[in-house]
């Protein structure tokens, strides 16, 4: 049979017989849609980045905790075998003292921005509830591009800084073995598509006591491609993330040169369908999930310091324990 259709959360959350939701709004309906869903005794999966602000993910974290559901958040990545494999060659004893990670993603929106209003889209056809849409965030004029284009205004999202590090920021701190910077700078922009908000070039630091993490992101030239380098005192691990990809290992104890052949090498695996089924499976056992809420929102706390850097212009120091910002 078709499935039943709602305009209202709150009414889907009524469905007789529902156990679990897949929660796929903009982010800055995350955390009433999580809440609202715990509050109903249903399980969630929820789509990165989890929240909109620190303070709106620990109101998560609580809630989840206290319904006793389990959630999954959408860092895929920590479902994937061959990051956990590579996590075992990082904090491996042959690899050294990790020091450096660097990880990127770089796409080309230049002839094609697929988050544009389709030509001669017509709010009234097309059904749209503004004010829906709009949640929480402060009541503005409807607007195509705002509708289209969420991810990169402030009021109802991150920008690349949380989009894309909500992936990249997760195996940074995975692999490295750490849960939280100790502080973080960021620098970048808006270059190229002047109706952003958020940077469409931008730059981030991260220092994590036993290393330093760097991630670039922008989306107006694609040459780099997607990417993670993990730089040990003995050895280096280089990840091509794109589709097809693999993750090579090289000993560089001594000069790296080009024609230098790796240790070891292995495929990139599709993440997504390992990370829906991971969630599935922990329903049914009644366990945590490979990116239980505390790991989805400590990663997207470290993307959310970043943000605060950079719309600041000043280095953010955090304090993990007490989460919270010391300067």
């Amino acid at each position: 049979p078709k499935p039943e259709l709602y305009d209202d959360y709150r009414k889907l959350l009524e469905h007789k017989g529902l156990d679990a939701v897949i929660i796929a709004t903009p982010d800055h309906h995350h955390k009433e849609n999580l809440l609202a869903a715990m509050a109903a005794d249903k399980h969630a999966y929820c789509e990165k980045p989890l929240s909109h602000t620190i303070e709106e993910g620990k109101e998560m974290v609580a809630a989840v905790r206290k319904a006793k559901k389990i959630v999954q958040v959408g860092n895929q990545r920590h479902s994937g075998a061959h990051w956990a494999r590579a996590r075992d060659v990082v904090q491996s004893s042959d690899f050294g003292e990790l020091v450096w990670v660097k990880v990127w993603d770089c796409r080309n929106w230049i002839k094609r921005d697929p988050f544009m209003p389709p030509k001669g889209f017509d709010e009234a056809k097309a059904g749209v509830n503004w004010d829906a849409f709009l949640g929480s965030a402060k009541k503005v004029p409807f607007d195509p591009v705002r509708y289209w284009a969420w991810r990169w205004y402030w009021d109802y999202a991150g920008g690349l800084i949380t989009d894309i590090g909500a992936h990249q920021l997760d195996i940074v701190q995975w692999l490295g073995g750490v849960d939280a910077p100790k502080s973080v700078t960021a620098n970048g922009g808006v270059y190229r598509f002047k109706h952003w908000e958020t940077p469409d070039v931008v730059h981030g630091v991260w220092d994590y006591g036993k290393f330093v993490a760097t991630f670039a992101v922008e989306f107006v030239n694609g040459f780099d491609g997607v990417g993670a380098t993990f730089y040990g005192t003995k050895q280096t691990l280089h990840c091509d993330a794109d589709a097809g990809g693999s993750i090579k290992l090289f000993d560089t104890i001594d000069k790296f040169v080009p024609t230098m052949k790796p240790k070891a090498e292995w495929k990139v695996e599709n993440e997504t369908p390992l990370h829906v089924r991971n969630w599935l499976d922990a329903v049914k056992a009644g366990k945590d999930p490979s990116s239980p809420i505390e790991l989805g929102h400590r990663v997207i706390t470290a993307a959310h310091l970043a943000n605060m850097a950079y719309r600041t212009g000043k280095k953010v120091v955090w304090d993990a324990q007490k989460e919270q910002v010391v300067s």
